[in-house]
Protein backbone atom coordinates (compact mmCIF):
# COMPACT_ATOMS: atom_id res chain seq x y z
CA UNK A 1 0.00 0.00 0.00
CA UNK A 2 1.42 3.35 -1.03
CA UNK A 3 1.47 6.34 1.34
CA UNK A 4 -1.27 8.00 -0.75
CA UNK A 5 -3.46 4.89 -0.47
CA UNK A 6 -2.84 4.76 3.28
CA UNK A 7 -3.83 8.42 3.63
CA UNK A 8 -7.09 7.72 1.80
CA UNK A 9 -7.68 4.70 4.04
CA UNK A 10 -7.27 6.65 7.29
CA UNK A 11 -9.83 9.22 6.08
CA UNK A 12 -12.56 6.64 5.43
CA UNK A 13 -15.64 6.52 7.67
CA UNK A 14 -14.97 9.97 9.17
CA UNK A 15 -11.86 8.71 10.98
CA UNK A 16 -9.81 11.41 12.68
CA UNK A 17 -7.06 9.59 14.59
CA UNK A 18 -6.46 6.21 16.24
CA UNK A 19 -7.10 5.80 19.95
CA UNK A 20 -3.51 4.53 20.35
CA UNK A 21 -2.13 7.72 18.78
CA UNK A 22 0.14 8.32 21.77
CA UNK A 23 2.11 5.22 20.72
CA UNK A 24 3.08 6.93 17.48
CA UNK A 25 6.02 8.73 19.12
CA UNK A 26 7.64 5.32 19.48
CA UNK A 27 6.46 4.00 16.11
CA UNK A 28 7.77 7.10 14.31
CA UNK A 29 10.92 7.14 16.46
CA UNK A 30 10.43 10.80 17.40
CA UNK A 31 10.40 12.81 20.63
CA UNK A 32 7.58 15.00 21.94
CA UNK A 33 7.86 18.43 20.35
CA UNK A 34 8.74 17.03 16.91
CA UNK A 35 6.50 18.50 14.15
CA UNK A 36 4.85 15.05 13.86
CA UNK A 37 3.96 14.73 17.56
CA UNK A 38 0.36 13.49 17.94
CA UNK A 39 -2.06 16.27 18.87
CA UNK A 40 -3.27 14.74 22.11
CA UNK A 41 -2.80 15.90 25.69
CA UNK A 42 -1.06 19.24 25.03
CA UNK A 43 -2.58 19.42 21.56
CA UNK A 44 -6.02 18.28 22.61
CA UNK A 45 -7.52 21.71 21.85
CA UNK A 46 -6.65 21.24 18.17
CA UNK A 47 -9.57 20.88 15.76
CA UNK A 48 -10.56 17.55 14.22
CA UNK A 49 -9.20 18.80 10.89
CA UNK A 50 -5.83 19.70 12.46
CA UNK A 51 -5.63 16.26 14.07
CA UNK A 52 -6.40 14.49 10.81
CA UNK A 53 -3.85 16.66 8.97
CA UNK A 54 -1.24 15.73 11.59
CA UNK A 55 -1.95 12.03 11.03
CA UNK A 56 -1.52 12.54 7.27
CA UNK A 57 1.75 14.40 7.96
CA UNK A 58 2.91 11.43 10.04
CA UNK A 59 2.29 9.11 7.09
CA UNK A 60 4.32 11.41 4.83
CA UNK A 61 7.12 11.56 7.41
CA UNK A 62 7.17 7.78 7.83
CA UNK A 63 7.27 7.24 4.08
CA UNK A 64 10.84 8.57 4.06
CA UNK A 65 12.02 5.49 6.01
CA UNK A 66 10.90 2.04 4.83
CA UNK A 67 11.08 0.39 8.28
CA UNK A 68 9.20 3.18 10.05
CA UNK A 69 6.60 3.30 7.28
CA UNK A 70 6.01 -0.45 7.52
CA UNK A 71 5.57 -0.22 11.32
CA UNK A 72 3.12 2.66 10.98
CA UNK A 73 1.20 1.08 8.10
CA UNK A 74 0.93 -2.27 9.88
CA UNK A 75 -0.30 -0.57 13.05
CA UNK A 76 -2.93 1.43 11.18
CA UNK A 77 -4.16 -1.54 9.15
CA UNK A 78 -4.42 -3.72 12.26
CA UNK A 79 -6.86 -1.33 13.95
CA UNK A 80 -10.53 -2.20 14.21
CA UNK A 81 -13.03 0.51 13.40
CA UNK A 82 -13.72 0.85 17.13
CA UNK A 83 -10.03 1.70 17.64
CA UNK A 84 -10.52 5.06 15.89
CA UNK A 85 -11.87 8.40 17.00
CA UNK A 86 -14.44 9.46 14.42
CA UNK A 87 -15.81 12.88 13.60
CA UNK A 88 -19.26 11.75 14.80
CA UNK A 89 -17.74 10.87 18.21
CA UNK A 90 -17.46 14.60 18.90
CA UNK A 91 -21.03 15.59 18.08
CA UNK A 92 -22.83 17.20 20.97
CA UNK A 93 -26.54 16.72 21.55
Amino acid sequence: MTPEELKKYVCLNNRIYPKNWGDYLQILEIQAGHPCTPLILGGSDASDEEKRERLLLQIDFASNNKNIYEKLKNNILSLKESDWIHKSDHLQI
